[in-house]
């Protein structure tokens, strides 16, 4: 489901009124089209290095020269080229693919946190989303190339990327961490455990991996130069919004840690043994995860076996009564095959009087009736007229044939039954 990103919808009556930020919808991942497993856009990693590396090239004065991010494309320009001169434009970035269909996601709760004043939480509703179950290692792959381009700015060797990386998000992290310890909502001993990851990985000095940020409810400070940000900051509603180089709320997750934080390896080949440990032992969320999919999965496989079960079941059933039908058939046959004339005709007018059903049919098949016992007075033998009056005796026939032989049609075989028993 989609979540409506408007800030104002349509009344029936053409008038606007604020959208509410919270309509139960659930914000997914981005997915693959295909096998529908989660990605990371090659854009949102394109954009993270191009912020880094911007910040990386702003030289001491800028923020005289760049009053603010309003001058954000005369700053690229200046800093990474115009448009096919862009630096940028040889920087090109796969999307991230899951390495294996074992990566998990989960929906939860988001929750915003006030960074100033006494109250924690702010008045604003906790929203759902989808989002990438934390520690997982080595999660997603992908490729990155570099072409060059003799028209464009070159960019800097991917290893000065890779540093402008850790500088830039390093600053952010430090800052975010103070401030949640500080404010103390947040889960403490989990993000000593992450800054002491961080510290193992001498990020600072560090060309392999890099320490990024990436997806939303991130903050605005991830996304902006902060020597020049201008966040819009909304003051409620009938007041004007102000401008500042920080925001004054945070997100958390339900377990209350920031989103978006992730390590990036250029080269996967080197050991990376330290990450490795870090998501084994910090990866108890995945492993509820596992189990519970594990235990729906055993669920779902036992209603599958029982289903298959049943379906083989009903399809041995239905051979063996194809087969009973088809002996049944056989022994039919046999048994038809050895009954006299007398005896045939017979079950054949037992058979016709049975089936029907219809009251002006029956005077049809009455007369019919009426006719074969005629006959039957002058072409069979005693033994069996007599057979044939006990079998057809009025008290049977109004009995087994009242659709056909009423009391007053009984009465009228009651001669022709009497000449049959030879009276």
């Amino acid at each position: 489901m989609q979540k409506n990103n408007n800030n104002y919808q349509q009344n029936r009556n053409g008038s606007k009124k604020q959208s509410v930020i919270n309509d139960l919808s659930i914000a997914c991942t981005a997915k693959n089209y295909f096998n529908h497993q989660a990605i990371i856009p090659g854009s949102a990693l394109k954009g993270c290095v191009r912020t880094a590396v911007l910040d990386s090239l702003l030289p001491a004065d800028a923020h005289k020269k760049y009053k603010n991010d309003r001058d954000e494309k005369k700053l690229q320009q200046d800093l990474l080229g115009s448009f096919n001169k862009d630096a940028f434009s040889a920087f090109k970035s796969s999307d991230l693919s899951q390495r294996d269909e074992n990566i998990r996601t989960y929906t939860q709760y988001a929750y915003n946190y006030t960074k100033t004043g006494q109250d924690k939480t702010t008045k604003q509703v906790p929203i759902r989303l989808e989002t990438i179950t934390p520690n997982q290692y080595q999660a997603f792959q992908g490729e990155l190339n570099i072409c060059e381009k003799k028209e464009a700015k070159k960019l800097p060797h991917i290893k000065e990327i890779i540093k402008a990386l850790n500088k830039y998000h390093l600053k952010i992290w430090n800052k975010e961490l103070e401030l949640l310890l500080e404010k103390d909502i947040t889960n403490s001993k989990y993000l000593e455990n992450i800054d002491k990851l961080i510290s193992a990985l001498n990020l600072q000095n560090n060309d392999n991996i890099a320490l990024i940020r990436l997806g939303k409810l991130c903050g605005a400070e991830s996304k902006t130069l902060p020597e020049l940000a201008q966040i819009k900051i909304m003051q409620g509603k009938g007041k004007q919004p102000v401008f500042r180089k920080e925001t004054t709320t945070i997100w958390l997750t339900e377990e209350n840690l920031p989103f978006g934080w992730a390590l990036l390896e250029i080269n996967t080949s080197q050991n990376t043994q330290i990450i490795k440990d870090y998501c084994e032992q910090n990866n108890h969320l995945l492993q509820y995860i596992n189990e519970l999919i594990n235990t729906a999965d055993k669920n779902t496989l036992t209603q599958f076996q029982k289903q298959k079960e049943e379906e083989e079941k009903r399809r041995r059933d239905k051979i063996q009564k194809a087969k009973e039908a088809e002996e049944k058939q056989k022994q039919e046959a046999i048994r038809l095959s050895n009954l006299s004339d007398f005896e045939r005709e017979i079950e054949d007018w037992q058979k016709k009087l049975l089936s029907c059903q219809d009251f002006n049919k029956s005077n049809e098949i009455y007369t019919e009736f009426k006719a074969y016992f005629a006959q039957a007075a002058e072409k069979y033998s005693a033994d069996e007229k007599r057979k044939l009056a006990e079998i057809f005796s009025r008290k049977n026939c109004e009995k087994n044939y009242p659709k056909v032989i009423s009391s007053k049609r009984s009465k009228e075989l009651s001669p022709i039954l009497a000449k049959l028993r030879g009276e």
